[in-house]
C-alpha cells in the first residue's frame, strides 16, 4: 500500500479498528452497522486492494512518461541545429523566417522577448527562461505562447517544420539526423511515445476513480466511516476520556481531487 493522504486514511481507519478490538465487545459496542468490526475489516481490505491496484497501474504510466520526457529532452536542441542548417544551406531569408515561427513554438520560445517590468528599485524580476530541452514544463510556462509546451503541441509544430523543409529542395544536409526522413521519423517515434503515455493514462484513471468511489463516495467510505467511528467514541465515552485521547488525533480527510 503506497504512502500517501490516501494511504493514511486508511491507515488510521485501520488504526481505529485495532482500537476497538482491543476494547472489546463489551466496552465498543457501536449501533451503526458501519462501525461493527467485520464492516471495519471488509472496508479496510476492499480500500487497501483499491490502493494497490491504483499503485499496480501507476507504474506502466510513469515508465511511459520518463520514456517520453528521455525522447523529447533533446528536441529543442535538436531544432536550433536545424534552424542552422538550413541557414547554412543557403535557403532564403523570408523562408528562415516562416521556419523560426514553429521553431520557436517547439523550444517554447516568444515571438520577441517580452518587455522586462521594472520593480520600481532599479532591478527587473527574472525573465521568461524561454523553453527547455526537458519535454516537460518549460521555463515561463505559465505565460503568453511559452504555455504551448504540452509534448503533442511540440509535435504539432515540429511536423509543421519537417513539411516547411520538405518544400525546399535546396535542404539536403549530409548529417543523417538532420535530414528531413529523419526528422519524419523521430516525429513518428515522438508520437508513438506521446500516444503510449496517454494509452497508460486510462486504466489509471480507472483505478483512481475506484479508488476514490471506495474511500470517499457517498455512503459507506472509510472517510465517513473514520469521522462516524470517532463521533461514536466521543457520544460513547466523552471528549476528556481515555478513549477519545486514543482517537482524537486520526485524521480523515477527504482526497478526492488528489
Amino acid at each position: 500500500m503506497p504512502d500517501s493522504g490516501h494511504a493514511i486514511n486508511v491507515q488510521n481507519l485501520k488504526k481505529a479498528r485495532d482500537i476497538a478490538v482491543a476494547w472489546g465487545p463489551t466496552k465498543y459496542n457501536p449501533s451503526h452497522p458501519d462501525l461493527k468490526i467485520l464492516s471495519l475489516t471488509s472496508q479496510i481490505t476492499a480500500a487497501e486492494a483499491a490502493l494497490d491496484a491504483v499503485q499496480t497501474a501507476e507504474t506502466p504510466w510513469r515508465n511511459a512518461t520518463s520514456a517520453a520526457e528521455d525522447a523529447f529532452a533533446g528536441l529543442s536542441s535538436l531544432v536550433r541545429r536545424v534552424e542552422r542548417s538550413a541557414k547554412a544551406s543557403g535557403l532564403a531569408p523570408s523562408f528562415l523566417e516562416d521556419l523560426a515561427a514553429p521553431a520557436r513554438k517547439v523550444k517554447g520560445q516568444r515571438a520577441t522577448p517580452k518587455k522586462p517590468v521594472d520593480n520600481g528599485d532599479g532591478t527587473t524580476p527574472p525573465a521568461d527562461g524561454g523553453g527547455t530541452d526537458g519535454g516537460g514544463t518549460p521555463g515561463g510556462a505559465g505565460t503568453g505562447s511559452a504555455s504551448q509546451m504540452s509534448r503533442q503541441q511540440r509535435i504539432e509544430h515540429f511536423d509543421e517544420m519537417i513539411g516547411l523543409l520538405q518544400s525546399q529542395a535546396g535542404y539536403a544536409p549530409n548529417e543523417t539526423e538532420l535530414t528531413v526522413a529523419e526528422l519524419q521519423a523521430q516525429s513518428t517515434a515522438l508520437q508513438t511515445l506521446v500516444d503510449d503515455v496517454s494509452a497508460k493514462l486510462a486504466p489509471l484513471n480507472e483505478k483512481r476513480n475506484q479508488r476514490n468511489s471506495v474511500l470517499y463516495a457517498d455512503g459507506t467510505n472509510v472517510v465517513n466511516t473514520g469521522r462516524l467511528f470517532k463521533a461514536y467514541v466521543q457520544s460513547a465515552f466523552g471528549l476528556k476520556s481515555p478513549e477519545w485521547n486514543q482517537v482524537k488525533n486520526l485524521k480523515f480527510t477527504d482526497k478526492t481531487g488528489s
